[in-house]
């Protein structure tokens, strides 16, 4: 027996669409970024990629094109946003967190991003709250958070 989804379809299709373009950039980054090793040149790395990122980018498009009519933007029916991202001005980046379109599946999580200076709680609180306190002196250690 397959039970009921407590979410429309659309959520989910939505939910999908967004995590499968961070994966796809996240890996484009990774591959874009490649350093040749000892007798690779870097333009047989970059031929060697080339294809590879272009299919991923056309991938990207296809997912999202295929979303679009069923989505109203980056949130889900609800008004619940898909995603939650906080900058961590202390390291010059971001953390990015996908809500579950289930919202029964969401929980609050916090972790630890030590820098230069001190550390960064970042927490994601649903249904789309995200917040980044930085903290000077020692970073703790990860079981204390």
């Amino acid at each position: 027996m397959i039970d009921t989804p407590n979410h429309p379809a659309t959520d989910a299709l939505a939910y999908i669409a967004y995590i499968v373009k961070d994966k796809i950039d996240c890996a484009t980054d990774a591959i874009s970024g490649n350093i040749p090793q000892i007798n690779t040149s870097a333009e047989s790395l970059y031929n060697g990629n080339e294809w590879v990122l272009e299919y991923l980018n056309d991938l990207i498009n296809e997912v999202l094109d295929a979303a679009r009519p069923h989505v109203d933007g980056p949130t889900y029916s609800d008004g619940r946003p898909i995603w939650s991202t906080v900058e961590i001005e202390k390291n010059n980046s971001r953390s990015t967190h996908f809500w579950n379109p289930d919202p029964t599946k969401n929980s609050e999580h916090s972790f630890e991003v030590p820098s230069a200076g001190g550390r960064t709680i970042v927490t994601f609180t649903p249904p789309g709250t995200a917040e980044s306190t930085f903290y000077p002196g020692l970073a703790l250690a990860k079981d204390n958070v």
